[in-house]
């Protein structure tokens, strides 16, 4: 796979599940999307860290195996640890939701 067309599809998935985010965390909640981002980033750094180890005795048509991994701690990433302490801001210091949303976007990505 091209690295210029994996860094494309990882940017797009991160700027929509950023978006997802923002939304989800006043339905679901802060703690179950931290755990929930938590392991999604765990399992999917766990199978990128086992495909890097076995790299020379794996075949190659799991050639994707490493973008999906990536994108899954990105998705995971993007989800909670990425935007829930910047949209948290607005409790802390009352500031409105526009201003805790734009000083959340440059630290997602």
């Amino acid at each position: 796979i091209d690295k210029y067309a994996c860094t494309a599809i990882v940017g797009c998935v991160q700027l929509v599940a950023t978006g997802i985010s923002i939304s989800l965390v006043d339905m679901a909640g802060r703690r179950p999307l931290l755990m929930i981002s938590g392991l999604v980033m765990t399992l999917s750094m766990g199978s990128l860290a086992l495909f890097l180890n076995f790299a020379s005795s794996i075949p190659e048509s799991w050639g994707w195996l490493p973008l999906v991994s990536i994108i899954g701690s990105f998705i995971g990433y993007s989800v909670g640890y990425a935007t829930i302490p910047f949209a948290s801001w607005e409790r802390c210091f009352q500031l409105g939701q526009g201003v805790s949303l734009v000083l959340s976007l440059p630290h997602s990505t």
